[in-house]
């Protein structure tokens, strides 16, 4: 360590009470080896000039995630001067590579006329099958749906037949069952089930063909209803054939399209009510009266900053992750990876897109800016 009064001096630091900092377990002191002390004198120090000094780290890990500052106190003849804060750079942004063919971070503003921004994006616009990502439009659809025909969603029930039966991830209901509005949003998102979402799409599709009069078929209504909603909100390369994500000709979206349906999501209650939880329990009513216990899809539901999301997969070679994510200073991110390697790297290319904003953007109250 340098001892240069004009690195290390007042000037360029701030007097704290450091004693009370230390001890009132805010922050954890370390020695010279790294190991944790309770008493702040047990750092490193130095008589390398006419005076000595001390340096000290702390560290405080938390929502917002890891915070190390800087500290040091000259001798004196009869005592040790006030521990001052050292002032430290921040690292600068550096763009993260990632193996997923698209990814994307987007900050939702937190001021009334201040437009989202794209914090990082690869591929934003390439057309990938969406895969059960599909399954946040669904949801997205169904609850402007029961708003505009004003059915109480508390009160709305999904019955399950064998049309239903679609197979593939999720079939833990079948023909007979009934389940709650919101039992049935924690089945599509958590285990994501296909049955349930061809389940919720057919029952909210016959309440808009029966107010509309018309003679179409209810699971068709609601997807030409999706692909309505999609433009609405201003999805440009995405059309979608069916509500669960299953292959099907001609379904594709992209990154810069996801990234406005979480944007979108993470406003409706309905959804950030259930998108979070690890696991749940929903109750089955028909024949085969039952309760079932369901756990998330994505495995990194549990992070700390993690406030929701879903995954998706279509074998082989697509795997996907979309979540909505806390940043620092009260901000909200979305970030979205499609068509990752395989199931473990689309969680480790979405971490890697998340700490390389989290980390090297400054974070003011409006607009975040990449350090230089």
């Amino acid at each position: 360590m340098q001892s240069d009064n004009a690195e290390y001096g007042p000037a360029a630091a701030s007097v704290i009470n450091f004693d009370t900092l230390v001890v009132s377990g805010v922050y954890q002191g370390y020695n010279a080896t790294g190991a944790p002390v309770r008493n702040h004198q047990a750092v490193v120090w130095h008589v390398e000039t006419s005076r000595a000094y001390q340096m000290a780290i702390t560290q405080r890990t938390g929502e917002s995630g890891s915070i190390a500052r800087h500290w040091f106190r000259y001798r004196t003849l009869a005592d040790w001067d006030e521990w001052q804060e050292v002032a430290t750079t921040e690292p600068a942004y550096v763009e993260p590579t990632i193996v997923a063919t698209a990814g994307i971070i987007k900050h939702i503003s937190n001021l009334h006329g201040v437009p989202d921004s794209i914090l990082y994006s690869k591929a934003p616009t390439t057309q990938i099958a969406p895969a059960s990502l599909t399954k946040v439009l669904t949801a997205i659809t169904a609850i402007r749906t029961l708003e505009n025909l004003h059915v109480d969603a508390d009160k709305y029930e999904i019955s399950v037949i064998t049309d239903d039966e679609v197979g593939g991830s999720g079939s833990n209901v079948a023909h007979g069952d009934v389940l709650s509005f919101t039992d049935a949003m924690k089945n599509m998102f958590l285990p994501s089930s296909n049955n349930t979402a061809t389940a919720l799409a057919r029952n909210v599709g016959a309440l808009i063909v029966a107010d509309e009069d018309a003679a179409i078929d209810p699971l068709t209504r609601f997807i030409t209803e999706m692909n309505c909603v999609a433009a609405a909100l201003g999805l440009s390369n995405s059309t979608f054939k069916n509500a669960t994500g299953l292959y099907a000709e001609g379904q594709v979206s992209s990154v810069s399209d996801m990234s406005l349906l979480l944007v979108e999501a993470s406003g409706l209650t309905g959804i950030t009510e259930v998108w979070g939880l690890e696991s749940a329990k929903i109750t089955i009513i028909g024949p085969n009266i039952r309760t079932e216990k369901i756990i998330h899809s994505v495995s990194m539901i549990s992070d700390y900053d993690v406030l929701g999301g879903k995954s998706g997969t279509l074998i082989p070679g697509i795997y996907h992750a979309c979540l909505l994510v806390s940043a620092p200073k009260g901000n909200r991110i979305v970030a979205v990876v499609m068509q990752s390697a395989s199931h473990q790297s689309r969680y480790s290319d979405i971490r890697t897109m998340i700490d390389a904003v989290t980390c090297g953007f400054d974070w003011p109250v409006v607009i975040p800016t990449a350090r230089s």
